[in-house]
């Protein structure tokens, strides 16, 4: 094991400094994560993103999703974190689309219809946000 740089080692190490609130050695940690990863890893790069967002760098956050995406297309969690990012950057129409793509897939996640409603009665679609809300 290559410990310094294992990248498993990294990212559990940068999930747990989150956890703490030691946002700015988190970042640290799950960048050195994603570059020693021998393949891109969603999780990380989402982890990561996370990190980013809380550390107040949402363009930097929005990048991270997004390649966690790439590396997983249709993963749920990086495409709600990114439309929550999306959202904090005044994007609501990216945001509702990426809500839409991750309530069809997961018509159960009560926090994504939420936030889809949230996105949809910013761009003024009440009657959309109404029925987000009823499933």
């Amino acid at each position: 094991m290559d410990y310094p740089n294992d990248p498993d080692l990294l990212h559990l190490l940068g999930v747990a400094l989150l956890a703490h609130g030691s946002i700015t050695a988190a970042i640290e940690a799950l960048e050195a994560a994603c570059v020693h990863a021998p393949v891109p890893s969603p999780e990380a790069y989402n982890n990561l993103g996370i990190a980013l967002r809380k550390g107040q760098r949402p363009e930097d956050a929005i990048a991270a999703f997004r390649k966690a995406i790439e590396t997983r297309p249709g993963y749920a969690e990086a495409m709600y974190n990114l439309a929550v990012t999306s959202m904090d950057l005044a994007d609501f129409s990216t945001a509702a689309d990426l809500l839409a793509e991750v309530t069809a897939a997961s018509p159960e996640d009560a926090r994504a219809h939420f936030a889809l409603a949230d996105a949809l009665i910013a761009l003024n679609d009440l009657d959309a946000a109404a029925l987000s809300l009823r499933r």
